[in-house]
């Protein structure tokens, strides 16, 4: 498989006001005797760049901590489907446009009913999505969410080796 090395999307910048939510931790205060310095949970984007667990969750407009654990039992669902190799060969192809599962089986070397399979998968998830152009299935990734996923995660691989 053949891809770009970088997938041109860029995160959208949050309009939400800054409020205080119930439940929200805000890390930028140092807890009485935390031994943990302002970096010890520190992210970056892929221009190295070093933002706070705190800036990223603001920047989004999430609190730190879900209200509920049905959001925690639906987000760990999500890693489990990104966890086979298969998968996200699948939701890469998508993020770089929509394609059939023809297009897809032709990218991956996968059958089509393992790929068709896959799909149904993520679809059931909310990853991606279907439009039927007569009785061809076109399937793309429901929001650019899904592409910054795979391709953060991918990135945080490749600059560890």
């Amino acid at each position: 498989m053949n891809f770009p090395e970088t997938v041109g999307s860029t995160r959208a910048d949050s309009t939400r006001a800054d409020s205080a939510r119930p439940g929200t931790v805000r890390p930028d205060t140092t807890q009485v005797g935390s031994t943990r310095s302002p970096h010890d949970h520190a992210a970056h984007d892929h221009s190295g760049h070093h933002h706070s667990v705190a800036a990223v969750a603001e920047e989004s407009g999430l609190p730190l901590v879900p209200a509920s654990l049905e959001a925690i039992d639906r987000t760990a669902e999500v890693f489990k489907a990104l966890a086979t190799s298969s998968r996200l060969r699948i939701l890469l192809i998508l993020s770089h446009g929509p394609s059939t599962v023809t297009g897809i089986v032709d990218l991956t070397d996968l059958s089509q009913p393992l790929v068709s399979q896959h799909l149904k998968l993520l679809r059931g998830l909310g990853l991606v999505e279907v439009q039927r152009r007569g009785r061809e299935a076109i399937y793309s990734l429901k929001d650019d969410h899904v592409a910054h996923m795979v391709v953060d995660a991918l990135a945080h691989v490749v600059e560890d080796h």
